[in-house]
């Protein structure tokens, strides 16, 4: 896959709906991650619009606990795309089957997830668009 402006992208992660990419963003230097909606869907104009409006909705949100969009946009391939920060880790289900995970800890991510999820509902959020979403940092 080639993005202009971003190099060295890996594939990271798939749903129904989209990929998702850890890259470089060149201007900045910085690591990415991004979110490309699967070819599959490409002329589904459906889906794309939920695929847009998924980043407008969160590009509104400011939340320690969930991911910022930094760009979107849509690629030479006439896919749609929108950039997010990267965070170095293992996902929630990863991390709460793993065996040497205290229970405090396990309590704590709990705590905030559901405070990421209770700042996305008080700002008029589908729950249904962040509780499938891998975006809740």
């Amino acid at each position: 896959m080639h993005l202009d402006g971003y190099s060295n992208l890996l594939k990271i992660g798939e749903g129904g709906m989209a990929h998702v990419y850890r890259g470089i963003q060149d201007s900045l230097q910085r690591p990415v991650a991004i979110k490309l909606l699967i070819n599959d869907l490409k002329s589904d104009q459906e889906a794309r619009h939920r695929f847009e409006r998924e980043s407008f909705i969160i590009a509104r949100l400011n939340h320690a606990n969930i991911i910022h969009i930094i760009d979107r946009g849509i690629s030479a391939a006439d896919m749609p795309y929108f950039v997010m920060e990267y965070v170095e880790g293992t996902d929630l289900s990863t991390t709460t089957k793993m065996r040497d995970v205290p229970h405090r800890e396990k309590v704590d991510i709990i705590i905030q997830v559901l405070k990421a999820l209770s700042y996305a509902h008080k700002n008029c959020i589908p729950s249904a668009l962040v509780g499938h979403n891998p975006l809740i940092a």
